[in-house]
């Protein structure tokens, strides 16, 4: 459990930490818990879909990544939030296709003009690399 009061905050935000977990939903209704009402959750996650997907399973075999318990989909990662009672009010992708951690400095304008642009294709949230949800919590039971 999280060591906060019930309605504590405006804002929980988890970022990149959900495929971590072993019950995510438990930690969805956690963040629910301790989110005031009318708050909002603002979760991240990888996508299954993305680039990364692939690149996890030659990583894992070469024994260069960590465990990755859960893998999201947009599908997924929405009923696991309806599961928490925190219906998805947005969800968004980043790094659709050309983003890498090793890319020159020099080439970062280009790739996040080139995001923008991708992003406005809705298909394309099935080719993000991460995963970004809103949601709000409309109401106060557990």
């Amino acid at each position: 459990t999280i060591p906060f009061p019930d309605e504590s905050f405006d804002i929980v935000i988890s970022r990149q930490v959900l495929e971590h977990l072993k019950n995510p939903v438990q930690a969805l209704r956690e963040m629910h818990r301790v989110t005031k009402k009318n708050g909002f959750v603002i979760a991240s996650t990888p996508s299954w879909f993305g680039m990364i997907g692939p690149l996890y399973f030659i990583k894992k075999f070469a024994g260069k990544m960590q465990t990755i318990d859960n893998w999201w989909s947009p599908f997924s990662l929405a009923k696991a939030f309806k599961k928490a009672k925190l219906p998805c009010e947005h969800m968004d992708g980043v790094c659709p296709v050309l983003y890498h951690e090793k890319l020159p400095v020099f080439l970062l304008p280009v790739v996040k003009f080139t995001d923008k642009i991708l992003l406005k294709l809705k298909p394309l949230l099935y080719l993000s690399r991460v995963l970004i949800v809103k949601a709000v919590k409309t109401r106060t039971d557990k």
